[in-house]
C-alpha cells in the first residue's frame, strides 16, 4: 500500500517516473554548466555526456535488478512485471552508475578521478529529484509513530530531500578534491540513520534482517570513505611538510639567513608551527572518525535490542 504525500498521478505515467525524468533533465544541465566552466572542450564534454548517460542507464537497471534478489517471490515473475514493479534500489544503482561510467570514462581516455568529482552535484539533483518522486507517488514511507497521542508517518523521505539539498549546497563549498568521498562519507551515515525510520519493505540481504540490504551497503561506503578522505587527508599534509622542507633546505645550502623580512628563525618558528598543525588535524581526524563508528556501531546495538521481543511478550506467547 502506497503512502503518497499528495495524490497527484497522471493517467498513463506514475507520478514517480514524471519526477525521474525532471531530475534526468536538470542533471544534465547541471553538468553541462560544470563542464562548460572547468573549461572541457566540446569533444571531451560529449564524450563524458556520452559515459554518464551510458552509466544512468545502466544504473537504473542495476537499481530494477537488485531489488528481484532482495525481495522473495519477485524471481518467479516474469520479466516484465518483475522491470514494472520491482521498484528502485538507490544504494545499487549508484553503485552501478559509478562503476559504469568509470569502465566508460576510462576507455574513452577521460581523466576518471576528475570527472567522477564533477558529477556530485548532478547526482544530488537527480537524487532529490527522485526522492520528491518518491513523496508523491507514496513509496519509501516513514513508520508511524505517535506525538502527543496522535499517530502521525515519520517524514523519512521528506528529510532525505532537505538532506541532499544540504549537501548540494554545502559540498561544493568546502571541497574542491574530494567532494565524491565528501558525499558517499556523509550520505552512508544519513542513510544508516535515516532507514531505521523507514516503515517499507526494504528486503533482506544475504539473510541480515536486523539491518536493510541500504544499511549493510552504506557500512561498506563509510569505510572506504572515511578510509579514503583521511588517507588523502595525511598525504596532502606529509606532501605539504616536504615542499616546506626542500624549499627551506634549498635557502639554507644557498647560505641565504633573510628571505624578504623573514630571519632563518622565524622559519625554524613556521615549521615548528606546521608540524603541530598537521599533528592537530591528523589527532582531530581520528578522533572524528573514532567517534562517528562508535554512533553508528551504538545505533546497530539499539536497534538490534529493540528488534528483540520483550520477555513479556515471550511469556505471553509460552502461555
Amino acid at each position: 500500500m502506497l503512502k503518497p504525500l499528495l495524490n497527484i498521478d497522471f493517467e498513463f505515467i506514475p507520478i514517480y517516473f514524471v519526477m525521474m525524468f525532471l531530475g534526468f533533465l536538470a542533471a544534465y544541465k547541471r553538468l553541462s554548466v560544470l563542464l562548460e566552466k572547468n573549461g572541457y572542450s566540446l569533444f571531451t564534454s560529449k564524450k563524458i555526456k556520452i559515459s554518464f548517460f551510458w552509466g544512468a542507464v545502466t544504473g537504473l537497471l542495476g537499481a530494477n535488478i537488485s531489488n528481484w534478489f532482495l525481495f522473495e517471490g519477485l524471481m518467479e515473475l516474469s520479466l516484465y512485471v518483475r522491470l514494472t514493479k520491482g521498484g528502485f534500489s538507490f544504494i545499487f544503482g549508484l553503485i552501478t552508475f559509478l562503476i559504469i561510467s568509470s569502465i566508460l570514462l576510462k576507455l574513452r581516455n577521460v581523466n576518471v578521478k576528475e570527472t567522477l568529482n564533477l558529477v556530485v552535484e548532478p547526482i544530488l539533483i537527480a537524487h532529490f529529484f527522485g526522492r520528491l518522486g518518491c513523496s508523491l507517488q507514496g513509496c519509501c514511507w516513514g513508520k508511524d509513530i505517535i506525538i502527543k497521542g496522535r499517530e502521525i508517518m515519520f517524514p523519512a523521505r521528506e528529510i532525505e530531500a532537505i538532506f541532499l539539498l544540504v549537501l548540494l549546497f554545502i559540498i561544493p563549498r568546502i571541497s574542491k578534491k574530494n567532494p565524491l568521498w565528501i558525499y558517499l562519507f556523509s550520505y552512508s551515515i544519513f542513510r544508516f540513520i535515516i532507514d531505521f525510520f523507514r516503515g517499507d519493505d526494504r528486503g533482506c540481504l544475504l539473510g541480515i534482517a536486523t539491518l536493510s540490504p541500504s544499511q549493510a551497503v552504506c557500512l561498506i561506503l563509510f569505510i572506504l570513505s572515511s578510509s579514503a578522505l583521511f588517507f588523502r587527508s595525511f598525504l596532502v599534509l606529509l606532501k605539504k611538510e616536504k615542499i616546506y622542507d626542500e624549499w627551506y633546505e634549498k635557502h639554507i645550502k644557498n647560505k641565504i639567513k633573510y628571505i624578504g623580512n623573514f630571519s632563518e628563525e622565524t622559519l625554524l618558528s613556521d615549521k615548528k608551527f606546521l608540524i603541530k598543525k598537521i599533528t592537530k588535524g591528523l589527532v582531530v581526524s581520528i578522533i572524528i572518525i573514532i567517534l562517528i563508528v562508535i554512533s553508528v556501531i551504538a545505533i546497530f546495538v539499539v536497534s538490534f535490542l529493540l528488534a528483540l521481543p520483550s520477555v513479556k511478550d515471550i511469556k505471553i506467547k509460552e502461555e
